[in-house]
Order: C-alpha cells, then sequence, then structure tokens
C-alpha cells in the first residue's frame, strides 16, 4: 500500500461517533450527520453562538471537539493534546462555515491565546464537560481583520468517541530545535503514524511550526528525498522552509511505544523557501529532537479495499491501494485509490463522515465523489459516477469503514445500458 499525505498548518481531526443523527449540510455541499448534542456554547464578540450538534472523540493522546450551528457548517473546535481532566494550551479554531477563511487562536506574533479545560470524563456515560476562552485571529491576515473574542465556553455532557483514558498518562511530550541557532520549542504537538506514513509536527508559543512526514512507521535513520521536513514562520501559512528542493535532512526514529502510544526520535535539515518567486534565505534547522509525544494511530496495517468489478471479485492491495489526503472546500477528505490490470476506481469521502447513506455526486466541492477509469481502452477513459451510493457504517476517528456500488454509464448516453458495474465494494482504512 502507498500513502500520500500533504503538509501544511495544523492538523486537527474531528471524527464522531453519532446517536439520533440528523442531517447537517456543510459548506462543501455535502451533508455530514452529527451527533445530538449536551451543551455547548460559547460569546463571539459578545454574541451568543449555540451548538445544534456536536462531534467528539477522546484518545491516543488527544480529546476533540466541534460544536455545529445551523445549515451551513459553521463551527467551533477544540483540540487538546491531553485525555485527563485539566487545563490545557489548546487548538481552538471558528470556522464561520461560509468561505474558506477562519478565526484560530494561533497569533502569528504571540503564538497560542486562550486555554481549555476539561472538567469531567465521564467514561461510563462516555461523556466530556469542560470550559474554553480564546482570541481568534482571521486566517486571511491581508483583510486586516480585528481580533475576536471567544468567551464563557462551556461544553457539557459531549458525547465521544474512541478510546478511554489511559490510566497512566503520557503528558504531551518534548518537540524542540534549533533554527539559525535560536531555540524552538513545541506549545503543541501532533502526531500520526499508520498505514504506512508517521508525521509529526511542532507549534511554538509564537505560532512558528515544524512538520515532518516519512513513509515508514518503523524505528530507523531516514534520509533526504525519503523524508519530508518543514519550517513554517506562521503554522496557517502555505509558505514554508523544506527540504523538497535540495533532498538534504535526516529523521531518525529512536523508539515507538505502542504501549502508550508515544514516539521518540531526532532530526536536522536545511530548508530552501518554497515560494521561488520571492526567494528569501535557507533555515537551517539541527538539534531537533522529539521525546514520547502521544500519536494517532497504529503500526499494524489492516487496511482493506475490495469491489467485483464486471461479476469479477478484486482485492486492491500492496502497492495497488493508494490512501490519500486532499482538501475539497477547506475540508479534509480521505481518497482511496484501487488499481486493476484494466480499471482505476478512486473515492473521495469526507473524513469526518458519520455512519450513514451518501449518493455519489459530481456537483463541485462536494462529497462523496467516485470515479471509474478504463485502463483497458486504447486511450484511458475516466467517468465521473453519479449513480451509486457509498454506505459508512463505521468512524471513531482513527479507522473509517463502509461499502459502496455504482454503475458506470457512457454520459453521451447517461439511460442506455451499464458500461461496467460496480458492486459488493468494501473499504477499512486507518486514516
Amino acid at each position: 500500500m502507498v500513502l500520500f499525505a500533504v503538509l501544511g498548518g495544523i492538523v486537527a481531526s474531528c471524527e464522531t461517533e453519532p446517536v439520533d443523527p440528523l442531517l447537517l449540510t456543510d459548506d462543501n455541499g455535502g451533508t455530514d450527520t452529527i451527533a445530538d448534542p449536551g451543551i455547548f456554547t460559547v460569546k463571539i464578540g459578545g454574541t451568543l453562538f449555540v451548538a445544534d450538534s456536536t462531534i467528539a472523540t477522546l484518545g491516543n493522546g488527544q480529546i476533540v471537539i466541534k460544536g455545529y450551528k445551523g445549515t451551513e457548517g459553521e463551527n467551533v473546535t477544540i483540540t487538546v493534546q491531553a485525555t485527563t481532566t485539566g487545563t490545557y494550551t489548546a487548538l481552538m479554531v471558528y470556522d464561520p462555515g461560509t468561505s474558506d477563511n477562519f478565526y484560530s487562536n494561533i497569533s502569528p506574533a504571540s503564538g497560542p491565546s486562550g486555554s481549555a479545560t476539561i472538567t469531567t470524563i465521564n467514561t461510563a456515560a462516555r461523556v466530556i464537560s469542560g470550559s474554553f476562552s480564546f482570541t481568534g485571529y482571521y486566517s486571511d491576515t491581508a483583510q486586516n481583520l480585528p481580533n475576536v473574542a471567544f468567551t464563557e465556553g462551556i461544553f457539557t455532557n459531549i458525547s465521544y468517541g474512541g478510546g478511554t483514558p489511559p490510566t497512566n498518562p503520557s503528558g504531551p511530550g518534548v518537540f524542540t530545535a534549533s533554527v539559525d541557532g535560536a531555540p524552538f520549542t513545541a506549545a503543541v504537538t501532533n502526531a500520526v503514524l499508520g498505514s504506512g506514513l508517521f508525521s509529526i509536527q511542532g507549534v511554538d508559543a509564537t505560532g512558528k511550526a515544524i512538520s515532518i512526514a516519512v513513509e515508514e512507521t518503523t524505528p530507523g535513520t531516514y534520509t533526504g528525498s525519503q523524508v519530508l521536513l518543514a519550517y513554517y514562520e506562521n503554522a496557517t501559512s502555505e509558505d514554508s522552509y523544506s527540504n523538497l528542493l535540495n533532498d538534504t535532512g535526516t529523521l531518525t526514529i529512536t523508539s515507538i511505544d505502542t504501549v502508550n502510544h508515544t514516539i521518540t526520535g531526532t532530526f536536522s535539515f536545511t530548508g530552501d523557501y518554497s515560494d521561488i518567486d520571492n526567494p528569501r534565505t535557507a533555515k537551517v534547522i539541527t538539534s531537533g529532537v522529539f521525546t514520547n509525544v502521544p500519536y494517532v494511530g497504529s503500526i499494524d496495517n489492516t487496511d482493506i479495499f475490495t469491489a467485483t468489478v464486471n461479476g469479477t471479485a478484486i482485492t486492491y492491495g500492496g502497492s495497488d491501494l493508494v490512501i490519500g489526503f486532499i482538501d475539497v472546500n477547506e475540508f479534509s477528505a480521505v481518497t482511496l485509490r484501487g488499481t486493476n490490470a484494466t480499471h482505476v476506481i478512486e473515492l473521495q469521502i469526507n473524513e469526518d463522515t458519520p455512519v450513514g447513506t451518501y449518493p455519489f455526486t459530481d456537483a463541485t466541492n462536494a462529497l462523496p465523489k467516485a470515479t471509474f477509469t478504463d485502463t483497458s481502452a486504447p486511450d484511458d477513459i475516466t467517468y465521473n459516477i453519479t449513480r451509486g451510493s457509498l454506505v459508512i457504517t463505521a468512524n471513531d476517528g482513527v479507522r473509517i469503514k463502509g461499502t459502496f456500488s455504482f454503475e458506470v454509464r457512457n454520459p453521451a448516453n447517461p439511460n442506455g445500458a451499464p458500461l461496467h458495474t460496480v458492486t459488493g465494494g468494501t473499504f477499512d482504512i486507518e486514516f
């Protein structure tokens, strides 16, 4: 199996295990089925935001809570790098739902603002309660919009999916480096391990970030083009200093603690600026260390992607299965691509999609999508699927599982006989 990942900004995954679902239209043009809320409120610039529905997950070193309001996808998300009660520096984001921009608590000048307090975690009822507040900074700094105060934030009895809090939590871990001789110490870390990939990011108190990704999940030393290393002067910026153009750098994964879900290692690299039209002096990152940083995921690769194509059962595995991640209208989508000698099947699914049935669509910025490429023709022909559906049977924020089926029709004769049929499709993959 091959997995591709794109690094940039702060990764904050939001997952769900819904109960008594209602239907919510998100700003990606699709729909999300969201769990009944407990209580989730916050004053945004003095105006009360009351969530209609919520999503939450707990496990593998972090807590994520999201409150939705209305039908445009307006939401507030809180990500805490901990799984026990206490007060923490957190990543907090407000998405108005009607544009690509958002407010986050990461100031380009001073780093994370505010805090989140986890007051109680009821593991029997699987609900979580707490409070939060922060100053929100607009993601499009060119618009020079004023900062917004998010005050009196409360979440009470929010149902969560995922695991249970560890008996002896490992804490947030340590992530440090030297950037052109100046010390870098992360205030917030995020790490993912599994499906052939390890990625980690640290964000310091001023909003600067270092991101690392490698298509390996075992201890060892990886160099040059084997590993992607990047330094961001602003964690929300698209521009970075990376080894992508110079193939320098070294990552050593020293140890992986599969019991406590932590990872330890070292790194160094020279980063060239990504905007070649506005060149800047390269950054030299040395003495990089991450110690006992909690990660999400697992080492074991148990991903499954199968389908029956024109009556023939096929299992896509090894290099024939590609799992990737893309942004669709500012929403993160997982892509599954299965390749056979005669065809390629690709699915695009919003990674927050809860249990439910969803028709495939070819509408712009809408999900889920499916395509079928006929590679047996003299020239490969790709068909966008509009007749078929996707069924999500489980999504706990770590793995997503479901089924699918569709017909491939000639767009010039959509009511004619199907060109190909895909039935009994199944997938069970780790994010």
